[in-house]
């Protein structure tokens, strides 16, 4: 239709404008869009073929700690799509210098820092479907130190036991994140458990 495409690489979006020069729009395309040539790529992504991120950072409030887990509901109609992928790091400076890594549905994986950024990558059907996201549950290992994707008495014993040590980078142990495993770890840590009374 000459139509002309501007790309504005540091505000994530797109604007399209009439042989007229008049304004038709602008559209959210996601980080820092970039072409050599005239963007067809892109419009073909965000209007042909409409999708669309959703990103959210988790902080943890302890450096160094291991995630474990990313699960989700969504309703997903024949053709469309819901991806994820997370980067973790100690700062949210640092996450734009990690790459995101492709995680599976209620999958284990394993990514170290303080923060999590989740990202969810929707794509409607070419039929016009479109997914639908419910929830989403992400889950740091911290407490869980047999690694047992549950926080039981099992895990508190653990902690019990483990009294008075230094910590290790990243220990699950270690819910306070002060470098020393003590009673107040087992206290917080049953505050966690995944049943009442951390019953097993």
């Amino acid at each position: 239709d000459n139509n002309v495409w501007v790309i504005s690489l540091n505000s994530h979006r797109i604007a399209k404008y009439g042989s007229d020069c008049s304004h038709k729009g602008t559209y959210p395309v996601g980080n820092s869009p970039y072409t050599y040539s005239d963007a067809a790529g892109l419009a073909a992504r965000s209007i042909t073929t409409r999708s669309g991120d959703w990103n959210v950072v988790y902080d943890s409030g302890v450096a160094g700690i291991t995630w474990g887990q990313l699960s989700w509901n969504a309703l997903i109609p024949a053709g469309s799509s819901v991806l994820f992928s997370v980067r973790t790091a100690d700062s949210v400076l640092g996450l734009g210098a990690q790459s995101f890594a492709d995680v599976g549905n209620g999958s284990d994986f394993s990514k170290l820092g303080r923060f999590i950024e989740v990202r969810a990558r929707l794509a409607a059907a070419t039929d016009g479907g479109v997914p639908v996201l419910n929830d989403v549950t992400v889950s740091s290992a911290v407490c869980d130190v047999d690694a047992n994707l549950k926080i039981n008495k099992l895990d508190i014993d653990a902690i019990m036991a483990a009294r008075g040590q230094t910590a290790l980078p990243g220990d699950v142990r270690d819910a306070d994140g002060n470098g020393t495993i003590n009673v107040l770890d087992a206290r917080k840590c049953a505050l966690r458990c995944t049943n009442a009374s951390c019953a097993l």
